[in-house]
């Protein structure tokens, strides 16, 4: 009896540069995947999309009470609320993007076991429910700034050219949660360990990003050393984009984005030569 033949598939090519020609090339199963992600983080819930407006506002109505209203931390000048909300909507992008990037090598790992495709769409499409999210929080924002508005009269949010900048610290804080992702969610799937370390990092990371206080709260001798933290001049620089209060010192921000583009290419390079060891040894 003959010996059944055996075929090995093997890319035509390795490296970061044909890993993104390959993604594009399969860019219909990026769209396929972000659409199955939103549908499947809803899917057999009770109150459904709803859970997109409940699930910030409880989180920012308790805050606003602790650290607001208890703790008295300031706020540029603006009700804390608006302050908190504004910033949160950030950082909560970054982390729940993180966090399901980092999960989502060993959640699929039946399916690049089975498929070829470009391994990299899963960490990549991980975060679209996410990004839905975000664009869900700030129509909630919006309809603070309507709130505060109508009672007191006044509007919180500036006007003006520099408002659009807030969409460079959204792609800042994507690209930021992508270059760790890929990393982790390697190192996630190989090793338990980091699924628990995670969430505890983000947790310190929250706290010396200035989400609860403006960056004026940080005395000045320890500015410096708070501004080596890349989300630091993203979230403040949000901020004070859309409320045009707080600082914004472009070189905080010139170092932030550089720093953000250094750990998405060594995040692309770690992925491109640990995918197929790590697909070997699932």
């Amino acid at each position: 009896m003959s010996k059944p033949a055996e075929f090995v598939i093997r890319p035509k090519s390795t490296g970061i540069i044909a890993m993104l020609l390959d993604l594009w090339r399969y860019k219909r199963l990026v769209v396929y995947f972000s659409v199955r992600t939103v549908r499947m983080r809803y899917k057999e819930t009770i109150l459904g999309w709803l859970w997109l407006i409940i699930r910030p506002l409880i989180p920012a109505l308790i805050s606003t009470v602790i650290f607001g209203k208890l703790a008295q931390f300031p706020s540029d000048d603006v009700p804390y609320l608006v302050f908190f909300f504004t910033g949160m909507s950030l950082w909560t992008l970054f982390n729940t993007a993180l966090l399901y990037a980092t999960r989502s090598m060993r959640l699929n790992r039946r399916l690049v076991t089975k498929l070829y495709f470009p391994r990299i769409i899963i960490p990549l499409t991980s975060i679209a429910p996410f990004v839905l999210e975000f664009f869900i929080n700030i129509a909630v924002l919006i309809g603070i700034f309507i709130l505060f508005y109508v009672r007191t009269g006044v509007c919180y949010v500036s006007f003006r050219p520099a408002l659009l900048l807030c969409g460079i610290f959204f792609l800042a804080t994507l690209i930021l949660a992508w270059g760790i992702g890929f990393v982790t969610s390697i190192l996630n799937a190989q090793a338990r360990d980091v699924r628990f370390t995670l969430p505890f990092v983000l947790n310190m990371w929250y706290f010396i990003t200035p989400v609860i206080y403006p960056l004026s709260f940080i005395p000045e001798k320890w500015r410096p050393l708070a501004i080596l933290n890349p989300m630091t001049a993203i979230v403040e620089g949000f901020k004070w984009s859309i409320l045009g209060r707080g600082e914004l010192n472009i070189w905080y921000v010139v170092y932030s984005l550089v720093l953000v583009l250094l750990v998405f290419s060594g995040g692309l390079y770690f992925f491109s030569r640990a995918e197929a060891k790590f697909i070997d040894s699932m």
